[in-house]
């Protein structure tokens, strides 16, 4: 979905920079000449998101807008789960979140901009064998509604994506199984999951100046998923997004 972002941007003339753990994927793009650069951060240090956000001013200037869609997550039962694996979804998905939004609004105080920042439909959806990553979404829904009411009078809107199942690889290999397949798609009335650019297309709009009166929302692009009930699907593993 952050790649698929990326590519919408570059497509509206914005000129891009990117922070991950691993830059690789953006090296077709990098090395093609766009409008686009990239620097290597985990965002759970304050030191490594300052250094990076530091060379991409130097290098594109203050940004107008951000995206925040790292996260990551797995499934285990609570009875199962050890107390580090919990902290780690917290620290990726929540600490990881202040640190972006924190630096960025920063940079944006003197002019102004928009942050975005990935929720989930876990947010307001629980699921079994998924209380880190529902806790950590909630956490970011909230997140993003103190933000928006402290950054307004400085001019920087805060708003968040929820995404519900979307087609990712990691989405594919987790829908291998027919079974899991069927039980998410019988529960989202459009009877597929969302396109990555599907998400995209939202998160440019929240950036343009066509939402300039929408702030402090989180808005869901689920495809109706919300309206139902959540899958079961307890042990199955969710690697990073």
């Amino acid at each position: 979905m952050g790649l698929a972002t990326v590519d919408r941007l570059l497509e509206e003339g914005a000129r891009v920079s990117v922070i991950d753990r691993d830059i690789a994927l953006l090296k077709d793009r990098l090395a093609a000449g766009l409008r686009v650069n990239a620097w290597s951060a985990d965002i759970t240090s304050t030191v490594e998101v300052d250094r990076a956000l530091t060379a991409s001013t130097e290098w594109g200037g203050a940004p107008a807008g951000a995206v925040n869609s790292a996260g990551m997550g797995f499934s285990r039962l609570i009875a199962h789960q050890s107390a580090e694996e919990f902290r780690r979804v917290i620290d990726v998905n929540v600490i990881g979140m202040y640190n972006l939004i924190k630096a960025e609004s920063d940079l944006m105080r003197a002019t102004g901009g928009v942050i975005v920042n990935f929720a989930s439909t876990n947010a307001v959806q629980p699921g079994e064998a998924l209380s880190a990553y529902a806790s950590s979404k909630a956490a970011v829904r909230s997140l993003t509604e103190v933000a928006a009411l402290e950054f307004a009078p400085d001019g920087i809107r805060v708003v968040g994506v929820s995404p519900a199942l979307t087609d990712t690889p990691m989405v594919r290999r987790f829908l291998e199984n027919a079974d899991v397949k069927r039980s998410f798609t019988e529960n989202i009335p459009l009877g597929r999951p969302a396109q990555p650019t599907e998400v995209a297309a939202l998160v440019t709009y929240l950036l343009s100046d066509d939402a300039s009166y929408i702030t402090g929302q989180t808005i869901n692009c689920d495809g109706g998923s919300t309206l139902m009930r959540y899958p079961t699907y307890a042990e199955r593993t969710i690697n990073p997004s």
